[in-house]
C-alpha cells in the first residue's frame, strides 16, 4: 500500500497488503471440495480491527469507540493505533509518512484503512442499516470488499452491532465472513467461522445478528414515536443541530431572527453571483462571523468546515422555507401497516395500478414564517448555483483557448479574459508596471 495515496474507490481495487507484496507471485489458493478449509495463510492478513460509529458528525463518540475496542485487543500494534487516534479518518495527512493509510469510498460512505505492523484498522462513521436505492448498505458493501481483499485470520470489533445492524445486509456480510475470516471477536465473544466448531460460530453469528437488528429496529421505533410527540407539541424535531441561517431556536421552536437579516441577504446575494466559487462565498461570510451550530460550539466559523460546497448546498436546500416560510419533513414509517403513530396519520402512496405502498411515511408540516428576503434573489441564487462555473478537471474543457493572453502595445499592457468559448473581455492594465485593471471593452473573438 502506498504511503499517502489519493482517495481510492473499490471499483479500482484495494492496495495489495504488505505481506502480499513480494518479488514472486503469491501462491495460488488450492481448489477443494470443502469450502470451509482455509487457504494458504501466507497470502492473508493477520488481523482486521473494525471501528464503525453510527453518528457521522460526533468525533468524540468515535474516539470513545476506539478506546472501547482497544480494551479487548491483545495486539502489539494497539499502543501505536491508540497514539494515532482518529487521524486516519479525519486527517490522514497528520500521520507519519511511513504509516500506510488509504481512503475507501462506497457511495457516500467513507472509511480509512490503516496498516500497523501487519495489523489492519478500518475506521468509518456510517450507518450499517440504511440502504441505498438498490437496497444495499454502503458500509456493509465496503466491509465485504475489504474482507475479500485482505482475508484476515481474525476480525475484531467492540460489539457485534458494530459489524451488523440489519438482517438483509447481515446475510451478505455473513457470507463474506464465512469465506474469508477464520475467527470473529466481538468484545469478549469469539466465533469460529472455520474448523470443527464452525457450526457453533455460525449459529452464534446469526443469533447476535438477529439481536442487533431487532435492537436497532426498536431504537428507530422509539425515536420515531418521540419525534411525533415533539411535533405535536410544536417543537422543531431537528433541534439545535439544524437551524437555518436567519432563524433561531426560542425554547424548542424555530422562529425568524431579525438580527440575522443582513447576513441572510448577504449570503443569498453572494450565492446569486455565478462568478464566485463556493469557497469564496464561505470565506466572505466567515469573515462576518457566520457559523453553524457545530462550528459555533468550538468557537469557529463556517471557514473551518471541510466541505464549503456542502454548506452552499444546505442553504439551497432551505430555499422553499425562505420563499414560503413553510417546511415539510417526511420520515419512513417504522411500523409498516400502521394507520397512525402517536396520533399522527401515516400516509401511503398509491401507484398508477392502484397498489398501495407497504411502508408509508410520516409527514410533519411546519409554518415558521418568512424572513425579510427577496424571493427574486432566492430564485437568482438557485439559478446561479445550478449553472456556476465548473471546478477542477471539469473546468479545463470550459476555458476559452485565448484566455489570459497578454501583450504590450504603446506602453499599455492588455489581457484577454475569456467569458465563454467565443466571448472575451479585453482589459487594459495600464502601463506595464501597473497592476490595477481597467476594463475598456467587451467583444467577440
Amino acid at each position: 500500500m502506498p504511503n499517502r495515496p489519493e482517495a481510492n474507490r473499490y471499483r479500482e481495487g484495494i492496495a495489495m497488503p504488505r505481506h502480499q507484496r513480494t518479488s514472486t507471485p503469491a501462491p495460488s489458493h488450492a481448489v477443494t471440495s470443502e469450502p470451509n478449509i482455509a487457504p494458504d495463510t501466507a497470502t492473508r492478513a493477520r488481523s482486521l480491527v473494525v471501528c464503525r460509529e453510527s453518528n457521522q458528525y460526533d468525533c468524540l463518540l468515535l474516539e470513545g469507540l476506539l478506546e472501547q475496542t482497544f480494551a479487548y485487543l491483545d495486539l502489539a500494534s494497539v499502543p501505536t493505533a491508540r497514539l494515532y487516534g482518529i487521524l486516519p479518518l479525519t486527517d490522514p495527512g497528520q500521520l507519519p509518512p511511513d504509516v500506510p493509510v488509504i481512503t475507501l469510498v462506497e457511495g457516500k460512505t467513507r472509511a480509512s484503512l490503516m496498516e500497523i505492523d501487519g495489523d489492519y484498522y478500518l475506521y468509518s462513521m456510517a450507518s450499517a442499516a440504511k440502504f441505498d436505492e438498490r437496497g444495499n448498505n454502503e458500509f456493509t458493501t465496503l466491509l465485504c470488499r475489504v474482507l475479500e481483499r485482505l482475508r484476515p485470520l481474525d476480525m475484531y470489533a467492540a460489539t457485534h452491532s458494530r459489524l451488523v445492524r440489519g438482517l438483509t445486509h447481515g446475510a451478505n456480510l455473513s457470507s463474506a465472513v464465512a469465506r474469508h475470516v477464520d475467527r470473529v471477536h466481538a468484545g469478549t465473544t469469539t466465533m469460529d467461522m472455520r474448523g470443527g466448531d464452525r457450526s457453533v460460530g455460525h449459529l452464534l453469528w446469526t443469533m447476535l445478528s438477529m439481536i442487533a437488528s431487532s435492537e436497532r429496529d426498536l431504537i428507530v421505533q422509539r425515536t420515531s414515536a418521540g419525534k411525533v410527540n415533539q411535533y405535536s407539541r410544536g417543537e422543531w424535531i431537528q433541534g439545535n443541530n439544524s437551524v437555518p441561517l436567519g432563524y433561531q431556536l426560542t425554547g424548542k421552536t424555530l422562529v425568524v431572527d431579525p438580527e440575522q437579516t443582513e447576513l441572510l441577504n448577504l449570503a443569498w446575494t453572494l450565492m446569486a453571483d455565478p462568478n464566485l466559487s463556493s469557497t469564496e462565498i464561505v470565506m466572505r461570510l466567515a469573515a462576518r462571523g457566520v457559523s453553524t451550530p457545530r462550528t459555533r460550539k468550538d468557537g469557529e466559523t463556517i471557514a473551518e468546515l471541510v466541505g464549503h460546497h456542502s454548506w452552499i448546498q444546505t442553504q439551497l436546500w432551505w430555499a422553499d422555507l425562505y420563499m414560503t416560510g413553510k417546511y415539510t419533513m417526511r420520515f419512513k414509517n417504522p411500523f409498516p401497516g400502521a394507520e397512525h403513530l402517536a396520533g399522527c396519520p401515516v400516509l401511503y402512496e398509491i401507484d398508477e395500478s392502484g397498489v398501495r405502498d407497504e411502508i408509508g411515511v410520516l409527514e410533519f408540516d411546519y409554518d415558521f414564517g418568512r424572513p425579510n428576503l427577496d424571493p427574486a434573489l432566492i430564485t437568482a441564487a438557485v439559478r446561479a448555483r445550478r449553472t456556476s462555473r465548473p471546478t477542477g478537471g471539469a473546468a479545463k474543457s470550459h476555458v476559452p483557448a485565448l484566455n489570459g493572453l497578454r501583450w504590450i502595445a504603446d506602453g499599455i499592457e492588455y489581457r484577454l479574459a475569456g467569458a465563454t468559448r467565443g466571448m472575451y473581455a479585453l482589459r487594459a492594465l495600464g502601463d506595464a508596471e501597473r497592476s490595477d485593471e481597467d476594463s475598456i471593452a467587451d467583444g467577440v473573438a
